[in-house]
């Protein structure tokens, strides 16, 4: 997938990054950016699951021996997706302004962007499945 293939499929499905960090240029000398080192705080147990990393060890002083140790250094990316409301067995509606956002990571850019694309599909997919299924049990 070439990066304008990514750009109209996520335009078109509403999937944007919120944060990307790539570790073997962003996690050296034990001086992480704010923006990976607000990440790791904020979200240290899903970043530490993720990697691999043991959540005891999940914090910002860490997190580079941890980076080395595991041979994570690649792409950390923060994605979004819209919510889906109004939900019918075949369609809903959406809203930027009520969104759910997922960490991933990947050596290659494009890997994570495919990950990024699988779940959101699987995320609406679960909403569409359960909206069917509560349909059925009022009728």
């Amino acid at each position: 997938m070439q990066p304008k293939e990514i750009s109209i499929l996520f335009s078109h499905k509403s999937i944007r990054v919120e944060c990307i960090c790539h570790l073997a240029t962003q996690a050296t000398d034990y001086a992480l950016p704010s923006i990976l080192e607000h990440a790791i705080l904020n979200d240290s147990d899903a970043i530490a699951q993720l990697l691999g990393f043991s959540t005891d060890e999940s914090d910002v002083e860490n997190f580079f021996e941890d980076a080395f140790l595991y041979n994570k250094f690649g792409f950390l990316v923060q994605f979004a997706t819209p919510i889906p409301v109004d939900v019918k067995p075949d369609q809903f509606t959406h809203s930027w302004s009520y969104y759910t956002t997922k960490w991933f990571y990947g050596d290659d850019y494009l890997e994570v962007c495919e990950q990024a694309i699988q779940w959101r599909d699987e995320y609406v997919q679960e909403c569409l499945d359960k909206a069917k299924s509560d349909q059925e049990e009022v009728c």
